[in-house]
């Protein structure tokens, strides 16, 4: 046992020095940020891996969109709609493509430079994500199947807009504060049985982690309706599982330009995306 976490510990630090930040020359290296509140929004996500703006959208467009959304899953000719039984969170991948409404904030310019800010590339919002989660006491997760990391790249960025009033008790987003820093992939293996490749991640093997690193800590995101949650997805998140109602968001998947060129068809093969971007 310790052989093997010696192994992925090497195996994590070669990964780390090797990863794309230091192999790719960035397309806005040391970019100068003249906006405070961008820079504010983007200490607060190198600080804690995530940042909450109340009042992004108004009611009427929340509930616009949420009407889009219900029509999108109660279409009979839609076959790109995901139904995952496990948390009754009904998701379509490429909403953009089907609502102007979604698609409009797929091509949000503020998020846009945020994004390419903060990761130092130019970038675009590839899809939107509209999901729809209905509380059942028989389900096991929320939204997004329990805890994980999008993928192991250590930086990452996604937008979400909280389309009706979110509290401890429907859903809210939670994250692992800290883990959202390249070191946590160390600390992982260290302290937990958690692998340096390991998207997909187990409540007893996260309980390690807490337990044994005091800086990590679980954040639960309420927010009210129309809220706009950014976050860095390498860090260990989910939706929490809802105890009654029901939640609505929209969020866009950002990616790198060079990351689109490179692998278009293997996002479009893996979120079954209706259409032609």
């Amino acid at each position: 046992m310790l052989i093997r976490k010696i192994i992925y510990l090497i195996e994590t630090i070669y990964s780390l020095l090797m990863s794309t930040d230091m192999q790719i020359k960035k397309d806005f290296q040391n970019r100068h940020i003249s906006n405070d509140k961008i820079r504010k929004i983007i200490n607060g996500l190198s600080d804690n891996g995530y940042y909450l703006i109340e009042g992004y959208y108004s009611n009427e467009l929340c509930n616009n969109i949420k009407l889009e959304i219900d029509k999108i899953i109660a279409d009979p000719k839609n076959k790109f709609l995901v139904t995952n039984k496990e948390s009754n969170d009904f998701r379509q991948y490429g909403a953009d493509r089907i609502s102007k409404l979604i698609r409009e904030y797929k091509q949000d310019n503020f998020l846009l430079n945020l994004c390419e800010t903060y990761l130092g590339y130019k970038s675009k919002a590839y899809f939107t994500l509209s999901n729809k989660v209905i509380a059942n006491s028989k389900v096991k997760f929320g939204s997004g199947g329990g805890w994980h990391r999008d993928n192991t790249t250590v930086k990452q960025f996604k937008s979400m807009i909280y389309l009706n009033d979110v509290d401890n008790n429907n859903g809210p987003f939670q994250i692992v504060s800290g883990t959202h820093k390249k070191s946590s992939l160390i600390d992982s293996i260290i302290f937990s049985d958690i692998k340096s490749n390991q998207d997909r991640i187990n409540n007893e093997s996260l309980k390690k982690l807490l337990s044994k690193k005091y800086n990590y800590k679980i954040k639960t995101i309420t927010g009210s309706k129309g809220s706009l949650l950014i976050f860095n997805s390498f860090a260990i998140h989910r939706g929490s599982k809802l105890n009654n109602n029901e939640r609505y968001a929209i969020t866009n998947y950002y990616f790198p330009n060079f990351y689109i060129n490179e692998y278009k068809e293997l996002l479009d093969k893996k979120f079954n995306l209706p259409g032609v971007d």
